[in-house]
Parts: C-alpha cells; structure tokens; sequence
C-alpha cells in the first residue's frame, strides 16, 4: 500500500507541474494575425500540417458544418507543438476529415479566432493551425 501511494503522490506531483508549465505559457495576444507573422520556428507549411489549400479549405468547411463553438481565453500558444492544457475543452475531429489525413483520425480540434486548431488528444499537442 505505502508504493501505491507514493506512486499517486508522484503522479499528482507530476500534473501539478504539467499544469503550471501549461498556465505560464505565453498565448499569442492576437491570434489572428497573418500567418506570415507567426513565430513559430516552423514557418507557415508547419503550421498549417503540410496541407494543400485545397485540404485546409476542405476541412475547415468540414468543421464549420459541425456548429462549434469558438474557444475564447486559451492559455496556449498557437504554434505546432505546443502544450494543450487538460482541462481545454476540444471536440473529435469529423471522420471526414481523416479522409483527407488519416493520421488524424483520433485527433481533436478546437477554434480559436476563426483558426482550425488539430490537437493529438494521447500527448496533448498541437498538430496543425488551420487558417482559412
């Protein structure tokens, strides 16, 4: 019982610095500026996931056919890579959409400024920023 309870002791330590590390990153103050503007290290190809025009036109009419909701106060950088926090509210991708990229199949999205933001719900980062 005493290894148990070091064992979730360890784990709570281990989410407790996880969401401090998510609450203390720096969110972009205007997330909807150009893309050419982003400051991601990756340039506008990355954070678009290497999709064609035609692919991100595809799935962001996808997503505006499912009725979201805009998130509002993220506290996440939109940027390929980052850290989603675990209590941000995100939605199942449409399986249309892993018809275009199978392998985001079991990823998530959420909208944030009229961008389409594919997260990897198992490591909790952003894949791709969609802008439209």
């Amino acid at each position: 019982m005493g290894d148990f309870m070091r064992r979730i002791a360890h784990l709570t330590a281990l989410l407790a610095i996880m969401l401090t590390t998510a609450s203390h990153a720096h969110a972009q103050p205007h997330f909807a500026q150009a893309r050419d503007n982003a400051t991601t290290g990756q340039g506008a190809a990355g954070m678009q996931g290497g999709l064609t025009a035609d692919q991100r036109g595809r799935i962001v009419d996808i997503i505006k056919k499912q009725g979201f909701r805009e998130a509002t106060d993220i506290k996440f950088p939109l940027s390929v890579g980052a850290a989603v926090p675990l209590n941000e509210n995100l939605f199942p991708l449409p399986a249309s959409v892993a018809e275009i990229r199978p392998e985001w199949r079991d990823y998530h999205y959420l909208v944030v400024s009229g961008k389409v933001v594919i997260v990897d719900p198992r490591e909790l980062k952003v894949k791709a920023v969609i802008e439209h």
